[in-house]
């Protein structure tokens, strides 16, 4: 029997540019179908290449990164698009679109890329906002939400259709430690579902958390992402 690719392979992938605090150096990991990975990230690195580069926004210099069995780079730009919506990703800095409201920015990826109802969409949109503590489908312009809240939506957004891959970077920032259980019972169900979750945090307490169960865990030092086997 062929043993499934991994959902996320980067083998000996370097990064480097202006755009992040620190760069990748012979980086190599792989995370399959169901499993959960913990990346302890230093404070201070708050643009950190790691979820651009699994998500294929950015090329490497050396190495490859290969989405289910695919290299990023060996797609066309079309369909690297149409993968990425099967990407729930939690940006470490803000990024919503400024000229959207809040539910379209949650919405316009899986409308773009899916064929899935609006009506649909927005059931399931509001019921992952509610679970993630808003009291429905935040309408407002991202300008003009409270920053617990904005993460919030964030959460719902990531978490959002049928999901291969979940990068989370920092996903409980300003929300800690009141999102946890609804996060952990999300992330327990996209595992049962398949879908890889490679969460990325700088908070020590998420990092010790044994509610997370993680296949595999790792730490930033310096450009090397290094496997780590004991607790900090």
């Amino acid at each position: 029997m062929v043993e499934a690719a991994p959902v996320l392979a980067l083998d000996e992938v370097a990064v480097r540019g202006p755009d992040y605090d620190i760069g990748l150096w012979n980086v190599s990991l792989e995370l399959h179908a169901g499993e959960l990975a913990l990346v302890l990230l230093d404070d201070a690195h708050r643009r950190f290449p790691l979820a651009d580069v699994a998500q294929g926004l950015v090329a490497p210099e050396h190495g490859v990164v290969r989405f289910a069995g695919v290299d990023w780079c060996a797609m066309r730009p079309r369909r690297a698009a149409q993968r990425r919506a099967a990407i729930g990703r939690v940006f470490g800095e803000e990024a919503w679109l400024p000229s959207m409201a809040t539910d379209e920015n949650i919405l316009v990826a899986q409308l773009h890329h899916t064929r899935r109802r609006l009506r649909d969409l927005e059931d399931e949109a509001c019921e992952l906002a509610q679970d993630f503590g808003l009291p429905g489908l935040p309408r407002s312009m991202p300008g003009r939400m409270l920053p617990p809240d904005l993460q919030r939506a964030a959460l719902a957004r990531a978490f959002l259709g049928e999901c291969e891959l979940l990068v989370l970077e920092r996903p409980t920032k300003d929300i800690f430690p009141d999102v946890m259980p609804a996060l952990v019972s999300k992330i327990r169900a996209a595992r049962r579902a398949g879908a890889a979750v490679l969460w990325m945090t700088s908070r020590l307490a998420v990092w010790n958390d044994r509610a997370l169960r993680p296949d595999r865990r790792f730490r930033v030092a310096g450009s090397r992402i290094l496997p780590v086997e004991e607790e900090v």
